[in-house]
Parts: structure tokens; C-alpha cells; sequence
């Protein structure tokens, strides 16, 4: 069986400070995308628990411990092949490995006639990982809190078009950023109103104020940061932002031809970056767009 793991923006971020539990509390909106991984899962009954991953360089993978999580909960011992054909950056701060175990737990779900609603799948997910829920969720845009786990479907008209920025070099480890970020905290602000952001959400992409506190974070990305902000503000019509803690940046707009007039320009501009069109993705896996 085959799915597809999209990988998400976060539109907005800001962190709290960290709680008893080790975590840190979030007011974020997450907005999936049309960047996706895709994910081949088959299961053979066996006398315990094995699984086998091609595809990924690294080890411990989201997918073994969201199969390894899905079968002690079902108390079903299974032999797990699993194939994963990258196309999300690792540790790029786009929900790669959350989206490759939400849709690793959706598939074993299907295979073994669905012993979880969504409802226990999300709780589920989030043993795996804090963004793991909201891919579990079906929503396209959502508010999310807590430490991920608290997810509400929040919905704008129109399809969000834009463009995924990848500086050069490794990715960010998200411990370590939001370390960086609590060695700063006298300068985070307090976390916002959800309501307020919800609204915000429903606006044209050029009115957004939305920001993430891992910008006060000054990284070796800084200053291709500062171009592209400045690059962004200079069109009057999109929104650019930081995604996650970096090292991604994300630009989205409601008019196609800006976007593609504005990765003429940086493709132009810098050579030390990749450049990916993205589209913002509905409930349903769609882009709201219609083929005639």
C-alpha cells in the first residue's frame, strides 16, 4: 500500500517557554503543502516485531517508531517493509519525518482493517512526535497548541501559491534550536491570541503580520534571510516566512505570475539556495484549483 506524506509551513510560530515536561508550548499555524514523500508499506504476520526501511540514510526513522508504536498497540506482532522516496528536506523544518510517520500509522491502520479512529491515531502520533497529529488530522491549514497535540482546522478561500527556499548546508536539529531560542527568551514575545491569528489567516497574503520566534535565533542563514524578506517586502504582494526552525524559508502569494516572476529573480540573485514551487493544499489533498 502506497501514501503520500506532504510536508507543511508553519505560517506563524511562537514558543513559550519550556514546561516541567521538557516540552515547550506553541501557538502555531500549520498550512500543509503539495511537497510530499511517498511511503510503500507491506506486512507479513510474524511471531515478533521487525521492519525493514529502504530508502532513508539514516537510522531510527519515524517510520520504525510509528510501526514499532502501531504494533504494541494492537498487540499484532508483524514483519514491516517499508520504502520511503524522499523529496521533503531532512531537518528542514517542513514536517519531513513527523509527515513520514503520520502517513506510516494511517497505511498500518488501513492493512489491519482500521483498529483506530482518527481521533486515537492522533493520540497515537503524538508518541512519535510533536507534528505528527496534525498530519493525522486531514486538515489543510490548522491552529495548533500545546506542543503540537492541540489541533484545530482553520479554513481561508483561494489557493496559497509559493515558493520553498533550501539554503545550502545541513539542516537545523530542532533540540538545539529551541535551546538557542530559550538562551534569548527575555526577547520572545508572549505566545498571541489563536482568534486573532485565525482572522488573519482569512486575509490575502500580503496583509499577514504572522512571524516565528526562531528568527531571534542568529544563525549562519541570517543574512540570505534578511535579502529575502527585503526581496519580499519590495513585491507589495506576498508573504515570506521561516518554517519551523529553519533552515526553510517560505514565500506564498495568491497570484501565480508573482510568484514566478519572484523565482526568475532569485534564481538570478543567489546561486548558494534551492528553489521549490509549492502550493497550499485543502482537506481533501486538493489546491483548490480546477483543471479545464
Amino acid at each position: 500500500m502506497v501514501g503520500l506524506a506532504y510536508a507543511k509551513v508553519n505560517l506563524h510560530l511562537s514558543v513559550g517557554p519550556p514546561r516541567g515536561d521538557g516540552f515547550h508550548s506553541i501557538v502555531s499555524i500549520f498550512q500543509k503543502i503539495d511537497l510530499h514523500d511517498t511511503i510503500e508499506i507491506e506486512i507479513e504476520e510474524a511471531s515478533e516485531f521487525s521492519i525493514e526501511v529502504e530508502g532513508l540514510s539514516f537510522p531510527d526513522s519515524t517510520i520504525e517508531k510509528a510501526a514499532r508504536l502501531f504494533c504494541n498497540e494492537v498487540q499484532i506482532p508483524l514483519k514491516v517493509w517499508a520504502k520511503c522516496t524522499k523529496r521533503i528536506p531532512v531537518k528542514g523544518g517542513v514536517g519531513g519525518g513527523s509527515s513520514d510517520g503520520a502517513t506510516t500509522l494511517e497505511l498500518l491502520n488501513s492493512l489491519t482493517n482500521h483498529p483506530f479512529d482518527t481521533s486515537q491515531l492522533m493520540n497515537l502520533g503524538a508518541k512519535v512526535g510533536s507534528d505528527v497529529p496534525f498530519f493525522l488530522s486531514g486538515a489543510g491549514g490548522a491552529m495548533v497548541t500545546g506542543r503540537g497535540e492541540f489541533v484545530q482546522p482553520i479554513s481561508r478561500t483561494g489557493s496559497l501559491k509559493g515558493l520553498l527556499i533550501l539554503p545550502e548546508g545541513e539542516g537545523v536539529s530542532t533540540p538545539q534550536a529551541y535551546a538557542q531560542l530559550d538562551q534569548v527568551r527575555e526577547r520572545v514575545p508572549p505566545l498571541p491570541q489563536e482568534k486573532d491569528l485565525a482572522e488573519l489567516y482569512k486575509k490575502s497574503p500580503s496583509k499577514w503580520s504572522f512571524y516565528n520566534d526562531f528568527r531571534l535565533v542568529k544563525g549562519r542563514n541570517e543574512s540570505l534571510y534578511n535579502d529575502l524578506d527585503r526581496v519580499v517586502k519590495e513585491t507589495g504582494r506576498c508573504f515570506g516566512t521561516l518554517s519551523g526552525s529553519g533552515p526553510s524559508y517560505a514565500i506564498f502569494c495568491d497570484e501565480k505570475r508573482v510568484i514566478g516572476e519572484l523565482e526568475a529573480k532569485l534564481r538570478d540573485y543567489r546561486g548558494d539556495i534551492t528553489i521549490i514551487r509549492i502550493k497550499s493544499l485543502h482537506p481533501d489533498n486538493s489546491d483548490g484549483t480546477v483543471s479545464v
